[in-house]
């Protein structure tokens, strides 16, 4: 499994640790420009909770804010 996958593997387990199921993670593109990941359910973005993901080699790194 690619990095990139697998760090969205981990970003969905912390998501479900905290009772958000069912998500999607999307890199949407705008013209020619590659937009930052996306959490989306049933196809609309999640409002709400930020995500960060980071990969490189063997590290994973994911964080996950829900705001108020």
């Amino acid at each position: 499994m690619r990095p990139s996958a697998e760090v969205r593997v981990l970003a969905r387990r912390l998501l479900q640790r905290h009772g958000i199921a069912a998500i999607e993670i999307l890199r949407l593109t705008e013209g020619n420009v590659r937009l930052p990941p996306r959490m989306c359910a049933n196809g609309l973005p999640l409002t709400g909770v930020d995500l960060s993901l980071s990969h490189d080699g063997h590290y994973l790194a994911a964080v996950i804010a829900t705001l108020p």
